[in-house]
């Protein structure tokens, strides 16, 4: 009776088990920089740049917009880690940061029309310098803005949400509503500089290539299992099936359960 027992649990709560946690799997640590760049198309009324394209001017409709975009240096970023740090993912970083400036409208005006603007985020990868270790993305913007009020938004194409870097670690734009990949642009204020940060999700593409047991789904989709008696690249004393293993070499990703 106690071997039939052994061998249900072994049959049924060890498969659950080893189903239910998952050790994380991290991309390597990444280190990189943003810049902005506006252009001003054909169709862009009153537009100019300035400041080697991170600057837009836009002047019609009797009001003026001055916009700045501003970079980030962002060092020693996990891709898939997702502790929490301030109360947001570690993988979840600024990118950009837009300084507004916009004067105010009379009435009945709509405020400084933004159609034709384009803006590029640039992305330079300086860490682990892999090609291709720089890309871009590139969005529209459409929409009136003043001091009092702005509807104005920059849209990005399917294709120009995310991009995948040397590494295999990939760089996908937030969105407030997921559905909709666009970036508001608030109005700034009477008189006031209104600022607007954007972030990006660095994950990585595939799972770290290993010598071990495959990764369950539930690894894959960051769930927290079991961790009863579960080593990360060690020696097992019991194996799921086989004898004892040998470790793997020193700083391989694998996950050995034991």
């Amino acid at each position: 009776m106690t071997v039939d027992i052994l061998k249900a649990a072994a049959k049924v709560g060890l498969p659950l088990a080893f189903a239910a946690f998952a050790l994380p799997v991290f991309g390597m640590p990444v280190d990189f920089t943003t810049t902005g760049t506006f252009t001003c198309g054909i169709t862009a009324v009153g537009c100019s740049t300035s400041n080697g394209g991170s600057t837009v001017t836009v002047t019609n409709d009797g009001q003026t917009l001055n916009m700045t975009a501003v970079g980030y240096a962002n060092l020693n970023i996990i891709p898939g880690d997702t502790t929490e740090v301030a109360g947001n993912p570690a993988d979840d970083v600024n990118v950009i940061t837009f300084n507004t400036l916009s004067t105010n409208h009379p009435a009945p005006a709509d405020g400084v029309n933004t159609a034709g603007i384009t803006f590029t985020l640039n992305i330079d990868q300086t860490s682990p310098v892999t090609a291709p270790n720089t890309g871009t993305l590139g969005g529209t913007f459409s929409g009136f803005i003043d001091a009092k009020g702005s509807n104005t938004v920059i849209s990005f194409a399917s294709n120009q949400t995310s991009l995948t870097l040397g590494g295999g670690t990939v760089y996908s734009l937030d969105f407030l509503f997921g559905a909709q990949t666009q970036w508001t642009i608030p109005n700034p204020g009477i008189a006031t500089t209104g600022v607007t940060t954007e972030t990006a999700t660095l994950t990585p593409s595939v799972t770290p290539e290993n010598n071990c047991d495959s990764v369950s789904s539930g690894e894959r989709k960051r769930k927290r299992l079991n961790l009863y008696r579960v080593q990360a690249c060690g020696r097992c004393g019991m194996g799921v099936v086989g004898r004892r293993r040998e470790p793997p070499a020193w700083g391989s990703n694998c996950h050995v359960r034991c």
